[in-house]
């Protein structure tokens, strides 16, 4: 059973030159008029009873929308929305769920054990959700690929129940995925077709990062520094090279980055590592990586914070 995500979100004041911290703050502003598609998100409440809901925003700050399910009110909540935005599937109190967006009535169990944990991820192809399942009584962790209909469950792959292990994101083509393992050293790929796992990149640190684009070109990365603390590195890699595209200094960790279908924004959440800064004027944000500047998307609500931030077409 799964409670719902509490974070605290802080004041964004960032420099414009790459990796200088002292340079002017730059004022967000709302929304990205270049940035396409949908972005969704979870508003998970701050105090109980616990409670969630799933919303949706274009980039440039409009068509805000909540989308209904049949559940709105319950321990859990974690979700993703399929390429299309045709499909939710939701981690309900432990139990994987298929919603039609527009149909919530329609909704399919699709869960063949208890315990799932985590994010469940539509494959690109839409028919099956993979989910990380907890054994019953004692075992390893194990993804399992399972049809949107329920028909039929793969298992893909099993890690020690003592591990960190997180299902992230499908390449595009849904023949591998990328995922988080503590004792492989953070970020690794699994090919579907030969059943094989190997670090995401052979010359970055795997262990920092955190967004990989769906193509597998791009990669966010950050790490705290003491001599810069309070303030947080962030590099953007190009994968195929591993050459660093972007070197810079920022006040936050990027909670629940992810990035845009065209691989030029990020959206995530400011979250700040440091006590005392008054909390953010938007609960997610934008970065342009082509101009390096942040835009605002949703604003704080004190009575929510957000989870399981998405990006479709």
């Amino acid at each position: 059973m799964r409670a719902a995500i509490r974070c605290t979100l802080f004041l964004l004041v960032v420099g414009c030159g790459g990796g200088d911290p002292s340079g002017p703050p730059s004022p967000p502003t709302l929304g990205s008029s270049e940035a396409t598609g949908w972005i969704y998100f979870m508003k998970s409440s701050r105090m109980l009873p616990a409670s969630f809901t799933i919303w949706r925003i274009r980039p440039d700050g409009s068509g805000l929308e909540q989308i209904p399910t049949p559940f709105e009110s319950s321990i859990g909540g974690n979700f993703d929305v399929s390429s299309s935005g045709r499909w939710l599937a939701v981690n309900e109190s432990s139990d994987i769920l298929v919603i039609p967006v527009g149909n919530p009535d329609g909704w399919v169990d699709i869960t063949f054990d208890k315990s799932t944990l985590g994010d469940p991820r539509w494959h690109p192809n839409e028919t099956s959700v993979l989910a990380t399942y907890l054994p019953q009584i004692s075992g390893p962790i194990t993804a399992r690929l399972t049809a949107r209909d329920r028909s039929w469950q793969m298992e893909l792959m099993e890690r020690p129940i003592s591990s960190t292990f997180l299902i992230r994101e499908w390449f595009a083509g849904g023949d591998s995925l990328w995922y988080r393992s503590t004792p492989e050293g953070g970020a690794m790929v699994f090919r579907l077709s030969d059943s094989s796992s190997h670090p995401l990149s052979a010359v970055i640190d795997n262990r920092n990062i955190v967004a990989v684009s769906r193509t597998g070109r791009r990669a966010l990365s950050w790490d705290t520094n003491e001599e810069l603390y309070p303030d947080i590195h962030w590099w953007i890699h190009d994968l195929p090279s591993g050459a660093v595209v972007l070197d810079t200094i920022l006040p936050f960790s990027p909670f629940e980055a992810i990035w845009s279908p065209d691989e030029r924004f990020i959206a995530f959440g400011p979250s700040t590592v440091v006590e005392g800064i008054p909390e953010a004027e938007f609960v997610i944000m934008l970065f342009d990586t082509n101009t390096r500047t942040f835009s605002g998307l949703v604003p704080t609500d004190a009575q929510f914070g957000i989870g399981s931030v998405r990006w479709i077409k």
